[in-house]
């Protein structure tokens, strides 16, 4: 009876998983202040990989071309976006404004 417990919590442990989803976060200064914008990318494995981009208030097409180059790496491995558009969430951090959102694109 232990190992049938068992057994079932490992299985629906694994369904519920981050499993054929990859998250990209976006990091940003806000108020006018252009000093942070970073990429970072989680593939399904939980490994993730850290971009600097221009800021969008800098120059917006280099950042559009930084941000699409990213995400259209994701997309080439099989992946669809999930989240077109998602909301902005706002924390302050050492006396600036920083601001996350996070695409979320999963296995076709």
């Amino acid at each position: 009876m232990k190992n049938l417990i068992l057994l079932l919590l490992l299985v629906s442990g694994s369904l519920f998983a981050q499993n054929k989803v990859y998250t990209i976060t976006e990091q940003y200064s806000g108020t006018k202040n252009t000093s942070l914008d970073k990429i970072i990318v989680t593939d399904p494995s939980g490994i993730t990989e850290t971009h600097n981009i221009t800021h969008f208030l800098k120059d917006v097409v280099k950042y559009d071309s930084e941000f699409n180059k990213i995400l259209n790496a994701v997309i080439s491995k099989g992946y669809v976006l999930l989240n077109p558009s998602p909301n902005a969430h706002g924390d302050f951090v050492n006396m600036q404004s920083v601001f996350t959102r996070t695409w979320f694109l999963s296995e076709k």
